[in-house]
Order: structure tokens, then C-alpha cells, then sequence
């Protein structure tokens, strides 16, 4: 199972019913888990990011079921914002999974191989979520991933009406988990 995979079946498992994804350059990892029939919630392509976190949003407004949206790294991240800062205002839990630039630079499947992989990083794509989020999580490697999401998910889920964020990049969550 590789980490993607890992996370689909996390949130399936946590009763996510719908990913709305806005996908970028770190996606692949979740398309191939998806094409390989991974156990996963319901995803729908959404043309802007704002829009994805707006309909994690309704969604929950509309059936009390916390939802997630998935959106691209740095910018994709930044247009997303303005949706978890509406959420954080209404108390509407969401999870927002990040993508984040590959981690490593070479040796792993899904390290750095392209220019976008330098041009997209970003110091602390977190810290732009910190103020309207009350949990945020940096996924290096995939071994990790179902705690990280059951943690996630925990806070989610945990009556506080809280938005919470992870990031994952793709070396991460493409690799095998042992």
C-alpha cells in the first residue's frame, strides 16, 4: 500500500463522503490509487480552490457530515484561504489536504525531477493556515500517514468546529509502506 493509498482508505474509513480537489503537479500519487481502485471517499475535480473548500463547506452545512478538500501546493494553498478563513468564522469543520513540494531531492519515487519542484516550494506553507486552522501537519513520509490523518480527522470530528490542515508532498505519499 503506498501512502496515498493509505490516505484515501483513512478518510473513507472516517466517514468522509467527498474530497473535493482542485489537482496540481503533487496529485499523480492520488491518481494512480484511485486508477490502481483504492479504497476512497467520492472525488470531484473543482475548477478553483476557493470553490472546493466553499463546497467541503455547504456540504456540511447541508448534511452535519464534515467533509475534506484537496488542493494543490503554494498557490493552490493560498486560493483555498479564503474558504477556511469562511469556515473558521461559521465553526464548519473541514480537512484541507495541501500538496507540498517533493521533500527529497533525489533517490525516492516522486523526489524533485522537474524546475516547478523548486519554483513552487515554500518555506512554511502552513504558517499562511495557522490563524484559521486548529490543527496543521506536514506529512514527510508516507509510514506516518494513518496516524496523521486519524489525528486530522480527530479534530475534525471532535465537536470544535475547526478546520484543520495537512500537507503532503508527493515523495511522501507515493512511496511503499512497509
Amino acid at each position: 500500500m503506498t501512502g496515498a493509498e493509505a490516505f484515501l482508505a483513512a478518510l473513507k474509513a472516517a466517514g468522509v463522503d467527498w474530497v473535493f480537489c482542485n489537482p496540481g503537479t503533487d496529485f499523480p500519487p492520488v491518481i494512480e490509487a484511485l486508477a490502481a481502485g483504492a479504497e476512497a471517499p467520492r472525488m470531484a475535480a473543482i475548477l478553483h480552490e476557493n470553490v472546493a473548500v466553499g463546497m467541503a463547506h455547504g456540504y456540511y452545512l447541508a448534511t452535519g457530515r464534515p467533509q475534506a478538500a484537496m488542493v494543490h501546493v503554494n498557490v493552490g494553498t493560498a486560493n483555498a484561504l479564503m474558504g477556511l478563513v469562511n469556515a473558521h468564522r461559521e465553526q464548519v469543520p473541514l480537512l484541507l489536504a495541501a500538496g507540498r513540494t517533493p521533500v527529497s531531492e533525489s533517490g525516492r519515487r516522486g523526489s524533485r525531477s522537474d524546475a516547478i519542484h523548486w519554483g513552487q516550494e515554500m518555506f512554511d506553507q502552513g504558517g499562511m493556515l495557522r490563524e484559521v486552522t486548529k490543527w496543521d501537519y506536514e506529512l514527510r513520509d508516507g509510514a506516518t500517514v494513518a496516524t496523521a490523518a486519524g489525528s486530522g480527522w480527530a479534530g475534525v470530528a471532535g465537536g470544535t468546529g475547526r478546520t484543520v490542515a495537512s500537507a503532503g508532498s508527493a515523495s511522501a505519499s507515493r512511496g511503499r509502506l512497509r
